[in-house]
């Protein structure tokens, strides 16, 4: 006699989006405007900071500001070993195969300009990802891809 067993998948519970918290974590939302609590949306020009990121950036400049992989004194092998530790923990996060494969760039826009006009373009192999975070870079992007499609990328 065979036994067949019935299973039936239970509901997944997720707590619901908590906006109030959310905005703990970046202080410039509590800020007041015409008397309402801020609401900001132009992140395309300037995105909002949360307080973990104000916190590293004030330990950085209080206790070891230097240029990193360039100084030969302690504030620039400190810097060195915590911007090489943010690395490593971005390549964990994102599951790169080598934390020399994380780059941390001042701006995406440019990067990418700089990147595809210095000929980086056919270097740019099948599997290969950029990570971008938001649509802010739609001017570069669009332009970038059609640039890329055109040496390794198949038509669609």
């Amino acid at each position: 006699m065979s036994h067949t067993a019935v299973v039936t998948p239970q509901p997944t519970h997720q707590a619901p989006f908590n906006v109030a918290k959310l905005r703990e974590d970046f202080p410039i939302l509590n800020r007041e405007v015409h008397g309402k609590p801020l609401v900001y949306f132009d992140n395309a020009a300037t995105s909002q900071t949360p307080i973990e990121v104000i916190n590293v950036f004030a330990d950085y400049y209080g206790r070891y500001n230097a240029n990193i992989h360039r100084g030969l004194h302690t504030l620039a092998d400190e810097a060195t070993e915590a911007f090489e530790g943010a690395r490593e923990k971005v390549r964990a996060f994102i599951n790169a195969p080598a934390s020399r494969q994380v780059i941390f760039t001042r701006g995406r826009p440019k990067l990418l300009t700089w990147w595809l006009i210095a000929g980086g373009g056919p270097s740019w192999q099948q599997g290969m990802k950029c990570l971008s975070p938001c649509l802010s870079t739609m001017p570069i992007l669009c332009p970038g891809s059609c640039w890329l499609s055109s040496w390794v990328l198949p038509s669609r």
